[in-house]
């Protein structure tokens, strides 16, 4: 459901907020939204038309600002979606309203209201929410966190780190509305429960259709990449994904590799996880170091002869000193040392 907070900011111009007038007399200022009338509530309307006057106040900065209260379940001539509401601004005085002063449409000064106080703990705290509200929160946010809880519990999740693109999308949307009904009073417990059970209706069924159709299940998470074979990089994989080699060093590091030549298959999960399957000891063959920069030198004309590998792809060369020369494979210029030793665990 729409929250007050989203009717205003998206009707900003329409409604006139964005265009006020400016007098220093009392006057009456009347916005228009557009509200579904199946959704014209009286506690909706009173929620913008709070959420409205906040923002009149900061217009008017100085004046009392006060909306006339919405009466009835729907406003309007009940033929449409247009909703009108009346704001009354004081006229510019000297007096101050006091908190005594009383609280009506009819009846209240409209004398300019105190300039706000910088770190000022109640406003800082709860502002104008009464102190029970705290508890209204904490129901909330026990809610938000048992619909989560059943929905992963219900879909069958696995691992956090085997989340797929998909999955992560469901976790995020459920993410944003559990904030929602934890943090704003405007928004209703059932319409978010309403939205948890069709993100599991829509995963369940989801998961069902990439069961049945493997081509459906391969569009929807993609494919198993093979970034290394045989120590040397599939440059197709790479710039078809866009996958920059520099990714995989810190993975290949993390997981005892030196140089590409000790690694006979590297292949980028659906995940995001890298699956690596090595060389035998004699099998080890030299390859592109996978050290950080400081212990990886390139060079575009070598030092010394000796056996280089690409930089881009690791393929390995013979390269004699001071001499420039482009990978046969795939064009590169920047060489760095071939390193050939084998794997200590």
């Amino acid at each position: 459901m729409k929250g007050a907070e989203a009717y205003v900011n998206d009707q900003w111009q329409s409604s006139g907020l964005a265009n006020l007038p400016q007098e220093s007399d009392a006057f009456t200022v009347t916005l228009k939204f557009i509200v579904p009338r199946a959704a014209q509530t009286t506690g909706l309307l009173n929620h913008i038309a709070e959420v409205a006057e906040r923002h009149l106040e900061e217009a008017y900065s100085g004046r009392n600002v006060r909306h006339k209260p919405v009466v009835g379940s729907v406003v309007g001539d009940g033929t449409g979606d247009g909703v009108e509401l009346e704001f009354q601004v004081a006229a510019v005085r000297s007096r101050r309203a006091t908190p005594s002063d009383p609280v009506s449409w009819e009846t209240r000064p409209l004398g300019p209201i105190a300039e706000m106080t910088p770190l000022e703990l109640q406003r800082m705290l709860l502002d104008q929410f009464p102190p029970l509200f705290l508890l209204e929160v904490a129901v909330r946010a026990l809610f938000a966190f048992i619909a989560v809880f059943v929905f992963l519990k219900v879909s069958g999740r696995r691992g956090i780190r085997q989340l797929s693109v998909f999955e992560l999308v469901i976790i995020l949307t459920l993410g944003s509305a559990a904030g929602d009904v934890s943090f704003y009073e405007d928004v209703p417990l059932l319409p978010v429960a309403a939205v948890f059970i069709t993100l599991l209706c829509l995963y369940r069924l989801t998961v069902a259709l990439m069961t049945r159709s493997p081509r459906f299940g391969a569009w929807l998470e993609g494919k198993p990449l093979t970034i290394i074979r045989d120590g040397i990089y599939d440059l197709r994989n790479l710039d078809s994904h866009q996958i920059s080699a520099d990714e995989f060093f810190m993975e290949l590091r993390q997981q005892g590799v030196e140089h590409l030549g000790q690694v006979r298959l590297a292949i980028l999960e659906t995940d995001g996880e890298v699956s690596l399957y090595f060389h035998s000891p004699e099998e080890v063959r030299p390859g592109l170091s996978v050290l950080p920069p400081e212990h990886r030198p390139t060079y575009r004309h070598v030092p010394a002869s000796d056996l280089y590998a690409c930089t881009r792809c690791g393929f390995p060369q013979v390269i004699d000193t001071d001499q420039a020369m482009a990978c046969h494979r795939c064009g590169n210029p920047t060489w760095s040392k071939a390193l050939a030793s084998q794997r200590t665990r």
